[in-house]
């Protein structure tokens, strides 16, 4: 419980700041969240039996938070994202080509899928979030709610 508070008394000031800051900052932790996040799932996977390399899930997760800030600023060019999403399928094609011969399980590369989704998937809404108008009461809001419900 002691750790809790302590962590809890350095993380909500960085958290507060990083949303007031600006989309830039936000963005940042959100994909530093989603590293954190992709890396424990890709970590439980192993314990299913599922090896599934680490960077190959945190990249795209982060790779996905990195897309939701460039949408949300008007100056970067759809190709950008689109070479990016490109990347990352060739990535994914080549892990899956790579790993043809060790008569690999349909699980695994699901399972691979899945973390990305949800480490980046869920996260994807929020530098969009923090983006629009009002944007950052919107966030505060979400993260009131959310640690209200979770204590």
């Amino acid at each position: 419980m002691l750790i809790r508070v302590l962590s809890a008394m350095v993380g909500l000031p960085l958290l507060l700041a990083a949303v007031w800051l600006g989309s830039f900052w936000f963005s940042a932790l959100v994909a530093a969240a989603a590293a954190v996040a992709s890396v424990e799932l890709a970590l439980m996977a192993r314990r299913w039996g599922h090896r599934i390399p680490i960077p190959l899930v945190s990249v795209p997760a982060v790779a996905l938070v990195a897309m939701a800030f460039a949408l949300s600023r008007p100056s970067v060019p759809p190709p950008a994202i689109t070479f990016v999403l490109a990347v990352l399928s060739v990535m994914l094609l080549a892990w899956l080509v790579a790993d043809k011969g060790r008569q690999m399980a349909v699980g695994r590369p699901i399972t691979a899928l899945a973390i990305i989704l949800y480490a980046g998937g869920f996260l994807f809404h929020a530098p969009l979030l923090r983006a629009v108008d009002h944007g950052r009461e919107w966030v505060v809001f979400l993260l009131l709610v959310t640690f209200a419900a979770d204590t």
